[in-house]
This record gives C-alpha cells, sequence and structure tokens, in this order.
C-alpha cells in the first residue's frame, strides 16, 4: 500500500488547486504516527473517510472523524496521526481562492480546522469516491470559475508578485507595484487569506 500520493489537476484548475493528496491508510492495521506537515500559503480541504485522523497544530488538537473538514492558512508545522482503516483526501487551494467567495471574512482564522457540512461546498462530491471522480469534479468546477473570472483580483495579483520576486519583496513595493495603499492591500489580503502579506512572505520563504 502507498501511504502518500500526489494528483495534479489540469491547467486551468491550476490557477485554484495547487495538487490533491491522499494519505492512505485504509488497509493498514496500525496508527501511523507523527507524520508532518510543513506551511505552505495554501488552504485545505480534507475528506475523511473510515476512522479518523487526529492533527496537532499550534493552536489545538483536532480529532477528525468521517466527513469534511475546511483547514486555515497553517503559520507552522502540523503532526498527523493516521487511525487504522482510515484515509483522507485533501484538496490543496491556493492562498487567493478563497477570495473569490468574499462572503467569507478569514481575518482570525488561521491554525485551525472547522468541518463543514457537505452540502455547503460550491461543488457536489461523495468523500469516498475515486480519485478519477474527485479530480474530474474539481477539475470541472474551477475551469468554469477560471473562465467567469478572467480578471485576476488584488489577492491573486499580490500572491503573483510575491512568488515572481527573488529579492527581497515588501508590502511598500507591491502596493507601488499595484497602484494601491499598503493599508488597504494589508486589510483585503487578511480578510482573504487570515495571514498579514508579510508573514505569508515569511511562509514562502520558509518552504
Amino acid at each position: 500500500m502507498q501511504l502518500y500520493s500526489e494528483h495534479y489537476v489540469n491547467s486551468k484548475t491550476e490557477r485554484f488547486v495547487n495538487k490533491i493528496w491522499c494519505l492512505d491508510n485504509s488497509i493498514g492495521e496500525s496508527l501511523i504516527e507523527n507524520k508532518l506537515v510543513l506551511p505552505n500559503g495554501c488552504f485545505n480541504l480534507a475528506f475523511v473517510t473510515g476512522n479518523s485522523i487526529e492533527v496537532h497544530t499550534s493552536k489545538a488538537k483536532y480529532e477528525m472523524n468521517e466527513g469534511v473538514y475546511f483547514c486555515s492558512q497553517m503559520t507552522n508545522k502540523v503532526l498527523v496521526n493516521i487511525r487504522p482503516k482510515t484515509k483522507v483526501t485533501i484538496i490543496q487551494l491556493h492562498t487567493w481562492t478563497l477570495s473569490m467567495f468574499p462572503k467569507y471574512d478569514l481575518s482570525n482564522f488561521t491554525d485551525s480546522i472547522i468541518k463543514i457540512n457537505p452540502e455547503e461546498l460550491p461543488f457536489k462530491i461523495q468523500i469516498d469516491s475515486d480519485i478519477e471522480i474527485i479530480l474530474n469534479t474539481i477539475n470541472t468546477y474551477f475551469e468554469t470559475l477560471s473562465d467567469s473570472n478572467s480578471e485576476k483580483n488584488p489577492i491573486e495579483k499580490i500572491c503573483e508578485i510575491i512568488k515572481s520576486q527573488d529579492s527581497e519583496i515588501s508590502v511598500s513595493k507591491i502596493s507601488t507595484a499595484l497602484k494601491t495603499s499598503q493599508r488597504l492591500l494589508q486589510i483585503k489580503f487578511k480578510t482573504a487569506t487570515g495571514l498579514t502579506i508579510k508573514k505569508y512572505i515569511q511562509i514562502l520563504k520558509f518552504r
């Protein structure tokens, strides 16, 4: 059995989804302990099937039984324990993806995990679906989202500038490039991601 596997979305979907990965202990008979996950500037949707996983963030310990979970930006390493007969599939969303849904204010939401109703997702999916079905569903939804939002919003532009810089980048330089005040950029970025721009830059450097 392959515990860890990665699966890649198509080129249009890549604008919003980094990748999909699985931790599969579904046929295992023993607990897999202390799998280390480093912060990477992504949000995560987690589909847990079977028994449960245990996740230790810098804020709390979470017991995640079968269901769908939304994982905020992580600012520190996370430890994961996977119980026997359990599989978790992670959809890794880019930093700016949630900014496409402005009704969500994530200003004070970092290093945290919440269980959500699958009906709240903008796409319909069975959490125990085969990876091919999950990939097809995700590609179909985000292709449409990309087509209907050809213009990049400020959060996506901020992240694009940061990722394109080999040298030191500052909020001042970003605000100059986007011709927007530093304060407005900081507020927008914190609301959409839970992170300050400076913290996001630090996370990328850490990676």
